[in-house]
């Protein structure tokens, strides 16, 4: 073979070899290496155990239940956690308030709970405000979150009045009833409101024009037929309703009003008046004015009447007042409360009828009193300071003097009674006076506050104590927050908390910061928590479970569960609502 044939075959063999390892590899599916994951960075308080440089660490992100396909959130305000953290804030005791020796602290029978939201007409949420304007919780004012949400979880049990006041005409007026360690919910939707129409006759079923009807806090007045109509009032069950005429007796009913429904064949018979004349004849006491309260003997009888329409009546000692337009054929109790002295015996019964009036007299004795005087820390006077005595159990109290069962302040709207709690302003000297109560409470809490706000005290009050100084002094109420930290935590969680039972907005707390909590009240406060049903322990001081003291800026601990860090899974947060 020549040397050229030789080379030939060569070179065809070589092409050979080429043209089948080209094929190899064109025949196999390319490698392509997988992108890096986004690598979750937990806080500084979580260890993590140091790795070679070519590995890479990555944090769990959910709890894992065979799907590898959760979602590594690397965001610090974005969150796999799809259940909130619910956190609670009672306050155990204010600062400055002093104690003593087996005394409760201040409020301890304001355990009744409040909860409920407010809705405008389309269904969002109502910014409004709730005022309680009668019974044992008067003058307290709540206010709904931008959920619409309100509540409170120190409130005095038994029948209150709220009126509730939204932008517009977005309001109504609801008797509620709240029952000691217990919650009652109150929810109100402006949409679809009912309608509430009848009419107003008398006993021979003749029509009384010019009549006031009252529903919910709406107003209308009957025609020259009797007729009235209120025709948009919020739904709800057992709504106030009170109708009025001067020479008649009130007339008190519960109405229920359905969403878009009308309610009008409503039939008010009202009844002829009677007249009662109360007479004082002793000018003991303090100056000023007495309380006359008047109270059906019937406590547990149905109620017909709205007896908070009258109470209290004032008059001075000395005097005698008539009260008309009272219902006929009840026979009434007679309760007078004066600074300074006692009525003997402690009350007086009538009958009232028709016709001329009835005739109840009080006599009134002189009583202990405690007195005192308003100081700022420098001596000087306190002038126009409210100054209240108050009772530790307000309720206690109150039944023990009118020797009934607790249920009694259920019986009807009452007002506070001086043995529970007594209120005044003190005068140019700074000076003040209550009367003493010493069998229905041997202690109690004075507190004292200036006319803006700046300046309060507060001091004990034992069984033999005549003359107690209040000393005042700046304080720091509303100006403390607390800020809670969460070890462990790498990515957003959303807390809802609420403040003695009043909600406040929700809010998402993002990786690596604490939560913080302001505009509280100085003083020793229990916080709870809990996360899917299951309650955090938290440590708190003396061994008890979450309690702590607060004074400007103090930090707590919370150690989250497993779940409330790592997050859950996908079909977990679709369930939830959290994922599309």
């Amino acid at each position: 073979m020549t040397r050229t044939q030789t080379t030939l075959i060569a070179g065809l063999c070589a092409l050979a070899v080429l043209v089948v390892g080209l094929g190899y590899f064109v025949g196999r599916a390319p490698q392509v290496s997988e992108p890096p994951r986004e690598i979750l960075v937990p806080s500084v308080e979580t260890p993590v155990a140091a790795s070679p440089p070519s590995a890479t660490a990555v944090v769990e992100p959910a709890l894992h239940t065979g799907d590898d396909s959760l979602e590594v959130v690397g965001d610090p305000t974005k969150t796999t956690v799809a259940f909130p953290l619910k956190l609670k804030l009672e306050l155990v005791q204010p600062a400055g308030v002093p104690r003593s020796a087996g005394m409760p602290p201040l409020g301890s029978s304001a355990n009744a709970r409040l909860v409920g939201s407010l809705m405008d007409g389309r269904g969002e949420p109502l910014g409004a405000q709730l005022q309680f304007i009668a019974g044992p919780n008067q003058g307290r004012t709540l206010s709904t979150n931008a959920s619409g949400k309100f509540g409170a979880s120190d409130l005095y049990p038994g029948l209150s009045v709220i009126q509730i006041e939204g932008p517009g005409e977005l309001d109504a007026r609801r008797e509620t009833l709240l029952r000691g360690n217990a919650e009652t919910t109150l929810n109100i939707g402006f949409g679809l409101p009912g309608a509430v129409g009848g009419r107003v006759i008398d006993r021979e079923d003749n029509p009384i024009p010019g009549a006031t009807i009252e529903v919910d806090g709406q107003v209308a007045f009957s025609d020259l037929e009797g007729k009235f109509l209120l025709s948009s009032v919020p739904s709800g069950l057992n709504l106030e309703c009170i109708v009025t005429k001067e020479g008649f007796a009130a007339h008190f009913e519960l109405v229920s009003v359905a969403a878009s429904k009308a309610n009008d064949k409503l039939v008010f018979r009202l009844l002829p008046g009677a007249s009662l004349d109360v007479e004082l004849p002793e000018a003991v006491g303090a100056k000023g004015e007495a309380n006359i309260v008047l109270m059906s003997s019937n406590t547990f009888g149905a109620r017909t009447y709205p007896w908070r329409l009258k109470n209290p009546v004032r008059a001075v000692p000395g005097s005698r007042v008539r009260i008309d337009d009272l219902p006929t054929g009840v026979r009434v109790r007679v309760y007078v409360f004066h600074t300074g002295a006692y009525a003997v015996p402690e009350y007086q019964e009538a009958l009232l009828s028709e016709g001329s009036p009835q005739l109840a007299v009080v006599h009134l004795v002189a009583a202990p009193v405690i007195v005192g005087s308003v100081r700022t820390r420098d001596g000087l006077v306190v002038q126009d300071a409210k100054v209240r005595l108050e009772a530790p159990d307000r309720v206690g109290s109150t039944v023990a003097y009118f020797d009934q069962p607790s249920v009694f302040l259920e019986s009807e709207v009452l007002p506070n009674f001086p043995m529970g709690l007594q209120e005044t302003r003190s005068d140019h000297n700074g000076r003040f006076e209550f009367t003493s109560f010493p069998k229905q409470a041997p202690k109690r809490y004075l507190i004292a506050e200036s006319a803006d706000g700046l300046l309060r005290g507060a001091a004990v009050v034992g069984p033999q104590d005549e003359t107690v100084d209040v000393v005042v002094a700046a304080h720091g109420d509303g100006a403390s927050k607390l800020a809670i930290e969460f070890p462990g935590r790498h990515q957003a969680l959303d807390v809802q908390c609420s403040v003695q039972g009043a909600p406040r907005n929700p809010e998402l707390v993002p990786a690596g910061e604490p939560c913080v909590i302001e505009g509280l009240a100085p003083g020793t406060w229990k916080l709870t928590a809990t996360w899917n049903g299951e309650n955090v322990p938290i440590e708190g001081e003396g061994g008890a479970p979450g309690v702590f003291k607060l004074e400007g800026e103090t930090t707590q601990v919370v150690r989250l569960p497993r779940g409330a860090i790592v997050g859950q899974d996908e079909d977990t947060l679709l369930r939830r609502g959290l994922r599309k």
